[in-house]
């Protein structure tokens, strides 16, 4: 499943952090092809339509994720060549997604 999770990436686990960072590739590629006029298969899956319009933020949650790779000592060779403007989930957004995060692997009650 394709989801950008609106929580700070240093909750994250290994296999999810790494798992964000495919994901949102993903989803600048597909919104870089809305935007180029080329059609493409997940345009239309639910995280495609939420983020449509929204490449800078993309890049932003990306260039996050990046730094919280780095940091972990990870190698990172997969730059993003468009523009970030700030990304800032709403209040609602982080706390749905903590507690869905906190369902699935029990370790970020904190964070809510």
């Amino acid at each position: 499943m394709v989801r950008v999770w609106c929580v700070p990436v240093g909750a994250f686990g290994r296999q999810r952090l790494l798992g964000q960072h495919v994901e949102v590739h993903t989803l600048i590629s597909v919104e870089a092809a809305r935007l180029m006029g080329r059609r493409c298969g997940y345009q239309n899956h639910p995280e495609a339509v939420k983020y449509r319009g929204r490449l800078g933020e993309l890049v932003d949650v990306h260039n996050g994720v990046a730094a919280e790779m780095l940091r972990r000592g990870y190698n990172h060779k997969s730059p993003v060549a468009y523009p970030a403007t700030p990304f800032t989930p709403t209040a609602e957004e982080t706390r749905r997604d903590t507690i869905e995060l906190e369902k699935r692997q029990g370790a970020i009650a904190s964070l809510v």
